[in-house]
């Protein structure tokens, strides 16, 4: 009966922990990662404990490493973030391990439960309520630290993990000197408290990103309104402008000179396709920044057009959806002809591109893309000179 539980709980163990690394790095085939994953976890904690001890550094490194080895093989990319949490939770497996040691033994004499059962119990219940939590709040997790910051998270998760593990392994033996206890109790705090600065920090760049994308915002708006003011008075001297052209194109035609009248009209295009810039689709964070990026394509060298046929979203004025419409275009800028279609269907909208002669480095924008995809839910694709992407509409 105690084979059957130890076998339960470790099986129940190694899906918890799998589940959080694969849900906390976004793993696409995430049911087919959580079998693989927890088969190869479950294996590790079932070694007999004459080879290796299940909270010795081999073991933890053993279980660490095969979940990195693991991730990189279903094609994911490991950064940091992913990183610190798969040392964090296989940190916490350890310490959940621990905490039946808070009872006194003679707890144990009120129930029918053995000394086995009540520490398989109590660590699966403790880490399920624990991974529950923690999968509700990692969205708060920090992955924009710099380098250095995170080679100081990781080594002292590391050695954390070390205390901890050396700390559970003297007190499942039965060493309860008080050495152990204060062992035990630093490295939690330290472990614990370093998961809530990472997270106090995140919530802190999230501001401060957000802060700087509205300033942004609010920078293309004021660019957009003094960009219509202009055209707007451009457009009142054009009407007097008009008759004269119109009238210097007659009396050139009449005087055979065709070429001066074909020269004199085509000077007058830009002058007329800057107007052809402004949008009207009743969504006004995207019509001003998107219509003054149009009017800087127009009025460059490119040979830029443009279609646009959505209703009136909240999901078009969001921050994250015109950051990426302004950077994708910023990609294709040196190209010799853009087309860009922006065509809402029932529940999606359709952004195609289509571009001539444009040189960019291909895994920076893929990157990026993918980049994007956290935050904005859209599938693309890519063919020669020309980039699909479908949003779900919020």
């Amino acid at each position: 009966m105690i084979l059957v539980g130890v076998f339960i709980g470790y099986l129940f163990r190694s899906l918890l922990f799998s589940y959080f690394v694969g849900s906390t790095s976004k793993v696409e085939k995430l049911n087919l990662f959580i079998l693989t994953s927890s088969m190869i976890q479950f294996s590790l904690y079932m070694i007999p404990e004459s080879i290796i001890s299940r909270n010795s550094l081999l073991s933890i490194a053993l279980s660490i490493l095969g979940m990195y080895i693991l991730l990189f093989a279903f094609n994911h990319k490991l950064n940091f973030s992913d990183i610190n949490n798969t040392l964090f939770y296989r940190g916490l497996i350890i310490l959940c391990s621990s905490i039946h040691l808070l009872i006194r033994p003679e707890a144990y004499r009120f129930t029918s439960f053995t000394y086995q059962d009540i520490h398989i119990l109590i660590t699966l219940i403790v880490q399920l309520i624990l991974t529950v939590l923690l999968l509700k709040f990692q969205d708060q997790y920090s992955n924009n630290l710099s380098i250095k910051a995170w080679k100081y998270i990781l080594l002292n998760e590391i050695i954390t993990i070390i205390m901890i593990a050396y700390a559970s392994t003297s007190l499942l033996n039965e060493r309860m000197d008080n050495s152990m206890w204060i062992l035990l109790l630093l490295g939690s705090a330290n472990f614990i408290s370093t998961k809530v600065l990472l997270n106090k920090i995140g919530q802190i760049n999230e501001e401060r990103i957000g802060e700087e994308k509205n300033k942004e915002l609010e920078r293309i708006i004021r660019e957009r309104e003094s960009n219509i003011k202009h055209i707007k008075n451009e457009i009142q001297t054009l009407d007097h402008r008009m008759y004269y052209i119109t009238h210097m194109g007659k009396k050139l035609i009449e005087e055979g000179k065709y070429d001066e009248a074909k020269e004199l009209l085509k000077s007058q295009e830009k002058n007329i396709m800057k107007y052809d810039t402004l949008l009207e689709t009743g969504n006004s964070a995207f019509d001003m920044a998107l219509g003054l990026k149009f009017y800087d394509l127009k009025m460059g060298e490119i040979d830029f057009n443009n279609a646009v046929s959505i209703s009136q979203n909240s999901f078009y004025n969001s921050p994250v959806f015109i950051d990426f419409m302004l950077s994708i275009l910023d990609v294709f800028s040196t190209a010799s002809y853009l087309n860009m279609n922006i065509i809402e269907n029932p529940g999606i909208v359709r952004v195609k591109i289509i571009y001539k002669d444009c040189e960019y480095d291909y895994d920076t924008v893929l990157n990026f893309i993918e980049e994007k995809r956290k935050d904005l839910h859209f599938v693309y694709r890519i063919e020669e000179n020309t980039f699909s992407f479908v949003f779900n509409l919020a």
